[in-house]
């Protein structure tokens, strides 16, 4: 065989795998990579949406040093992890970072150690239209004009979890939670604050709050409405216009309502405010209930 035919079927060879097994399971973006690059340790992309598209499903995207990595949409399962440095997402106009898939099935996507910035005019910090297990771990978001995570799938079943996360100066809520159908949350360690509201779980969301605070928000720090459902334990909800808001189902225990503008509790009719044990409610916060006078009311 000659040299050069041979050397024309390896090259065939190499296209053809490239073509079909390009996508790596791991990838890296640098503040100096290129997005033309294969996207690998020593030729990493400049973007998290150059890496995305050389990124296997399942797989995950990596950043090696401090950067800016541009907006992405993610329609598959992946995680992004900015690493130890500032990895950081800035947006003008735009959400942030979008989950979109084509499939009924849930995708899983984590997201870890991103800094995401909506410079006071980005549109939503993480938006979520389809369904998704998502996992968001020590990020901050901040400075969009609507919510900071707009938790929305169209259909199926989805999760969300926020883990050591600081939300704030959103025009919109902080979390949320608008599931198309059944929906859970879980909000952990995580902080939001100057929001319109803290977390605010719309109909068919459940959510779980455990050892955060809803701090200084213009409507409730924490806030549900009718068909959904909110347990609340060793948090605090200080600051805000309403302390905890309910048009559907709160249950509270270990929390401390405290310092809020108008009200500490509030319920709308047919809404519920269920307090368990060690609850701490300020003076001059008290309960208001529709219908009913305005009166401080001791929780055990």
């Amino acid at each position: 065989m000659s040299r050069f035919r041979l050397s024309s079927i390896i090259g065939l060879f190499l296209l053809l795998a490239h073509s079909s097994f390009g996508q790596a399971t791991r990838t890296w973006v640098s503040g100096v990579g290129d997005d033309a690059n294969p996207a690998s340790r020593t030729a990493p992309a400049k973007t998290f949406a150059g890496a995305l598209s050389k990124t296997a499903n399942p797989g995950e995207i990596n950043a090696l040093d401090p950067g800016g990595f541009g907006a992405v949409t993610i329609g598959q399962s992946v995680t992004i992890d900015g690493g130890p440095g500032v990895a950081g997402i800035l947006v003008a106009g735009t959400p942030g970072i979008t989950i979109s898939s084509t499939v009924s099935t849930p995708i899983v996507v984590t997201l870890r150690n991103l800094d995401i910035d909506g410079i006071n005019s980005g549109t939503v910090g993480i938006q979520v239209n389809s369904p998704v297990i998502l996992h968001i771990v020590n990020c901050q978001i901040y400075g969009f004009t609507g919510h900071g995570i707009a938790f929305a799938p169209a259909a199926g079943t989805s999760a969300l979890f926020v883990h050591n996360t600081h939300i704030h100066d959103c025009g919109g809520d902080g979390v949320f939670l608008a599931p198309g159908s059944a929906a859970m949350a879980e909000i952990q360690d995580s902080q939001i604050e100057d929001c319109a509201v803290g977390v605010h779980g719309d109909v068919n969301s459940v959510t779980v709050v455990h050892g955060s605070s809803a701090l200084g928000n213009a409507g409730a720090g924490f806030e549900t409405t009718v068909g959904a459902t909110m347990s609340i334990e060793d948090s605090e909800a200080s600051l805000n216009d309403t302390g905890i808001s309910s048009a559907g189902k709160v249950s509270i225990t270990n929390v401390t309502v405290s310092n809020n503008m108008t009200v500490g509790l509030a319920h709308a009719k047919g809404g519920l405010i269920e307090s368990f044990h060690n609850n701490a409610v300020g003076l001059l916060d008290g309960l208001k209930a529709q219908g009913v006078p305005t009166s401080y009311v001791p929780f055990k």
